[in-house]
């Protein structure tokens, strides 16, 4: 269990610090801060890189309380439903996935 605590804080921590080069040097530290950018930068360049990082953090660990809560509300009855599933079910969830990819790309199928 205390193997599995020191990795969860290592990635959420991981993913938090992607925020302060997002903020003070306008390039996303990880994938998940890319909207950080838009917001923070502006807002640290206008001399408030401060006010910046609090909020971003803050946002984070709000974030992270949300979806700790609905994992452990959801989680047991998708697990419930995982369960059941057999091949059938599979293949349609996987016709599913395929078709709403297919419609998100538009032109450009080879991209998708």
């Amino acid at each position: 269990m205390q193997g599995i605590a020191v990795m969860l804080s290592v990635y959420v921590g991981g993913l938090s610090g992607g925020l302060f080069s997002a903020a003070l040097l306008g390039i996303p530290g990880t994938p998940s801060s890319v909207a950080t950018t838009f917001d923070a930068f502006p807002m640290a360049r206008q001399g408030n890189p401060g006010k910046a990082l609090s909020l971003g953090l803050f946002a984070s660990f709000v974030g992270s309380i949300i979806s700790i809560a609905v994992l452990i509300v959801a989680a047991p009855p998708l697990a419930l439903l995982a369960v059941k599933l057999g091949p059938w079910e599979y293949f349609a969830l996987i016709i599913f996935a395929l078709t709403v990819i297919a419609s998100l790309v538009g032109d450009s199928l080879i991209r998708g």
